[in-house]
């Protein structure tokens, strides 16, 4: 129901008022109605940014500011459930289960490997191809998040089995590119 409609239902009973179209009352409420419907939207659009899993413009990225996780790349609901894992975070989140949690939190999916002796945790992270900046943040993020005093090392390359047999070269093929170690990584 419009706010002019429910303005007329409620004072239609009252029997005081012209509300025909033609009327300066129905005139007037018709200008009381559209101040209030830019109100109404306005007040809608604020709850539905002011929550996480509804928002979708600047709610999500003000959401994304605070929680230090800024992602355009991924799909709305991926960074929903990034910012909402990221507030879920808690001091208990540190066993492999919550590191998991981490990862999810950062928006990535990846493979740990725990190190005790040495204090070391690998982060494998081969199965897509990221830019330099993404690995940058993706390193930085793991840093903030990770307990700090494990080392950390996250493993980026694309450099796997798979990827190499679905380009259906032989040895020879690939020797006659003359890439770099770095270059392969980054081309797969």
């Amino acid at each position: 129901m419009s706010t002019l409609q429910s303005m007329i239902k409620k004072l239609s009973p009252l029997r005081v008022y012209d509300l025909r179209e033609e009327s300066c009352v129905y005139a007037e409420l018709s200008a009381f109605a559209a101040g209030l419907d830019v109100l109404r939207d306005t007040l809608e659009e604020l709850l539905k940014e002011g929550f996480v899993m509804t928002a979708e413009g600047f709610g999500l990225s003000l959401s994304e500011e605070i929680t230090g996780s800024p992602r355009e790349d991924l799909s709305l609901e991926q960074r929903r459930e990034m910012i909402s894992q990221r507030q879920s975070l808690g001091n208990g989140d540190f066993t492999l289960e919550g590191i998991q949690k981490v990862l999810k939190a950062m928006g990535v999916e990846g493979e740990i490997t725990e190190c005790p002796k040495a204090l070391r945790m690998y982060i494998d992270l081969r199965g897509e191809i990221y830019t330099p900046a993404m690995k940058s943040w993706l390193i930085n993020q793991a840093r903030e998040l990770l307990p700090a005093h494990l080392e950390v090392d996250v493993i980026f390359s694309g450099f796997h089995w798979g990827n190499i047999t679905a380009k259906n070269l032989t040895f020879k093929e690939m020797d006659e590119r003359y890439f770099t170690w770095d270059e392969i990584d980054y081309l797969i």
